[in-house]
């Protein structure tokens, strides 16, 4: 029997955890479906990590109930609509939100493809990596990121790094939620630095002055962050060694690959990665695959190397 035959394969992550359903939900098991959720009832949030940390993408909605889920998924989409757009909202939330919503452009733009495209796993990883951004957009911290400048490339930057860093770190084995979290935040603020360096444009500096400031802004970034209460340990650490290299020829402090936190040896490949994109002409595809050849070949030195091969491979084709 065909899986799909009076069935229909739906993303995990169009249904929320811990919210009654007006449609029941089924799963694919030894070739049978096996009745989940019955109408009315709520997919508890227990169950639902445990879905995710299994691999499990995919859930079945029956022809009879499709027409009902359809029409939840669009009054969620529009419930989404209406609360971005509440003038009851502060400024601060506004932002947040703004910050939040351009998600979807930037993860679509990453990991350009339907759930089908890529394949179950990958898309279920894309989701993973888009909520954990989306979560730690509320953290008090955050407040930071919305005071860089709206015309700043390092915005559109840090929110790729931010989703790479997190899709990366959960591919290659860091699936703990706080260790996400962590690379999630550290993608967002790692080049909050950049947009606080002193380069008054009526003063004419040398290269060497403008590289002098620029192997600054690591440590830039976490000054700024000692103002804000209960950022992460594991996130200053992140962000403070986002330009080591393994080959100890980094900045600020040519830290070698044994001295480096765990995750910011996902987060450098992350970040390389898209500083390399951004310097090449051409389709984002095409783009990917100079960049990874020339971590490939000319800065293998600088990467973990379990880490760098899957990685490259992960980024250039994520379906």
């Amino acid at each position: 029997m065909n899986p799909t035959d009076n069935y229909t394969a739906v993303s995990l992550f169009t249904i929320p955890p811990d919210e009654p359903l007006p449609f029941s939900v089924s799963v694919y098991y030894r070739g049978h479906f096996v009745l989940y959720r019955k109408s009315g009832q709520a997919f508890d949030v227990g169950k639902y990590n445990r879905f995710i940390y299994k691999r499990i993408s995919k859930l079945y909605i029956s022809d009879a109930d499709l027409d009902s889920y359809k029409e939840f998924v669009r009054q969620r989409q529009a419930i989404e609509e209406q609360k971005f757009n509440d003038p009851k909202l502060s400024v601060e939330q506004k932002v947040t939100n703004k910050t939040i919503r351009s998600l979807d452009l930037t993860t679509r733009e990453l990991f350009a493809g339907s759930d089908e495209d890529m394949g179950a796993n990958v898309a279920k990883v894309v989701g993973v990596a888009k909520d954990t951004v989306q979560r730690i957009c509320e953290r008090p911290y955050l407040r930071i990121f919305d005071s860089i400048p709206s015309s700043s490339s390092v915005i559109s930057h840090s929110m790729r790094v931010s989703l790479m860093a997190t899709f990366l770190g959960y591919q290659l084995g860091f699936v703990n939620p706080l260790a996400l979290e962590n690379l999630a935040a550290a993608g967002m603020l790692h080049d909050i630095g950049k947009t606080r360096l002193a380069m008054p444009d009526e003063i004419e500096m040398t290269e060497e002055q403008e590289k002098e400031i620029e192997l600054n802004h690591s440590t830039l970034s976490v000054e700024e962050l000692k103002k804000f209460p209960l950022v992460p340990e594991e996130v200053v650490h992140i962000i403070t060694e986002h330009h080591e290299r393994r080959d100890g020829t980094g900045f600020p402090n040519k830290m070698r690959g044994r001295q480096m936190h765990g995750l910011t040896k996902v987060f450098v490949i992350a970040n390389t990665f898209d500083n390399l994109v951004t310097q090449f002409p051409g389709e984002r595809e095409a783009k990917c695959r100079l960049a990874a050849e020339k971590m490939e070949q000319e800065m293998r030195a600088w990467f973990e190397p379990m880490l760098l091969p899957k990685a490259l491979k992960l980024l250039v084709a994520p379906g």
